[in-house]
């Protein structure tokens, strides 16, 4: 199916009622015979009737030329001739060539100009290049980069002449409805989603005789027991890839949903619930447990993504991307990825997407949020997704709630299609590289979980975890309470 064509300019036509209506020059009459005339008529009504037949002739004339200059200038319109830059990360240009060239086809005149950036201070490049107003007029950012952008001014928002609210909201999952939104609109259109998904050893769960843990209780009992230690106690195989924060890859990400799920706010880690329990707090000893306490994980194993691809370890929590460097690491290994562990209750995920925006900048803001909305359409990214499966293991997640069951069932991807309905996402997104308000807030984190894992207590770290916290929020003008 191809798809949808956006609205295009169309070529003024002549008006054909109008043209009909005045006579051709080839529109001829030949004239009776000459007759001699019964009435004779005076010679100043003789004057009148030529004059008046001069006078038609000249506005038939004038009328004429003018219709036929308007024809000529419609059909003669010039073709819109611009070229909008793109500025992407992961696909490289011939993974999207085709989709560009269909939406150029369709709209005659504009170029489309992708160019892929090094994720290295990708963030802050973009944001310099839009200040010496050289800046692309397309562009992908992190969910997470919104208050960072906005406040730089960046943006421009998705008019609803292209997209209405309610089209945004019923075509994508709630989290991107949330995570897009400023007061001004809708800056982002996102074509993929991330988040965590569980990724387990397929042989090591069945020798093992165990079934796939649902709960973070039944993970904990899991881990334990998958655990294999040699002669001299080392951990020979984690269970789980969990518990510290320098060689487990995404454990910010980890613990951030720790503490959604348990109900509290990473951005304002001082708040108890009505028991008096701290809920940041005992997060962060849930984790730490993995470590400290159950001993399925340590500092001396490499990190996680290698230890589960060298079966040093085996689970882990990862986005889908991790797969690709599984399998190239280990082809051979056999693994399947389910969904995150969840306490009793409301269900809740992780999500770390990229989206698309468009310059405030923009040589033509309508047509490139056309081409973005082009983009997301279902059509188009099927076309992408199979593009992208010829060069790795599968293509990007849908962004779509309508397109969840056409992933279902896949082994590795699945998983965070299920997901994403009820996922959430807040400022401890890892592998950003923004050197901004993720990697700020992260190092604070990061101390806190070191510091516990050198025998401290969540007491003692919160309150400068909650100071150095609240700083980074103050700083992109952001209420901790916005966390949530």
């Amino acid at each position: 199916m191809e798809p949808v064509s956006p609205n295009t300019t169309q070529t003024p036509q002549q008006n054909s009622s109008v043209s009909e209506s005045i006579p051709s020059f080839n529109q001829t009459t030949t004239p009776p015979p000459a007759q001699k005339a019964k009435f004779s008529l005076p010679l100043p009504l003789i004057g009148i009737g030529v004059a008046a037949l001069v006078v038609a002739a000249v506005i038939f004339f004038i009328v004429r030329g003018a219709l036929s200059h308007v024809t000529s200038s419609s059909s003669n319109a010039p073709t819109k001739n611009e070229t909008l830059t793109w500025w992407g990360l992961w696909e490289p240009s011939d993974v999207l060539q085709s989709v560009i060239t269909q939406f150029e086809q369709q709209n005659p005149g504009v170029t489309i100009q992708y160019a892929q950036q090094s994720p290295k201070d990708y963030r802050e490049r973009l944001q310099s290049a839009f200040a010496r107003g050289q800046g692309p007029d397309i562009f992908r950012f992190h969910n997470t980069w919104v208050p960072m952008l906005a406040e730089a001014g960046v943006y421009s928002a998705l008019p609803s002449s292209v997209m209405t609210t309610a089209e945004f909201n019923q075509t994508f999952y709630p989290v991107m409805q949330k995570d897009m939104k400023t007061s001004a609109g809708y800056v982002g259109i996102p074509l993929m989603y991330d988040g965590l998904g569980l990724y387990i050893n397929k042989k090591a769960l069945a020798d093992a005789g165990q079934s796939v843990p649902t709960t973070w209780e039944d993970l904990s009992t899991l881990a334990k027991s998958l655990t294999i230690r040699d002669s001299s106690g080392k951990i020979a195989r984690a269970g789980i890839a969990l518990g510290s924060s320098n060689n487990v890859d995404h454990f910010s990400d980890i613990l951030a949903l720790l503490i959604l799920q348990n109900g509290g706010s990473p951005g304002n880690p001082s708040v108890t619930d009505s028991n008096g329990n701290n809920l940041v707090g005992d997060a962060l000893t849930f984790y730490t447990q993995f470590e400290k306490v159950d001993k399925v994980w340590d500092e001396t194993l490499p990190n996680s993504t290698y230890a589960f691809a060298t079966e040093k370890a085996a689970m882990m929590l990862a986005p889908s991307w991790r797969s690709f460097e599984v399998k190239q690491i280990n082809p051979n290994i056999d693994f399947e990825v389910v969904p995150v562990p969840q306490l009793p209750g409301t269900p809740v995920t992780w999500a770390s997407y990229w989206a698309e925006g468009v310059s405030k900048t923009a040589k033509d803001q309508v047509t490139a949020w056309k081409f973005l909305k082009y983009l997301s359409s279902a059509a188009v990214l099927q076309k992408l997704y199979t593009s992208e499966s010829n060069t790795r293991l599968f293509g990007e997640v849908y962004p779509r709630v309508d397109m969840a069951s056409q992933l279902s069932t896949d082994p590795y991807a699945g998983a965070f299609a299920k997901e994403a309905p009820n996922a959430a996402s807040w400022y401890m997104a890892s592998n950003t590289f923004d050197n901004g308000i993720n990697d700020e807030i992260i190092k604070y984190y990061q101390d806190a979980v070191n510091s516990m894992n050198n025998d401290r207590q969540a007491s003692d770290v919160l309150p400068t975890l909650t100071s150095g916290v609240t700083s980074v929020l103050q700083k992109y003008q952001l209420a901790p309470q916005s966390a949530q």
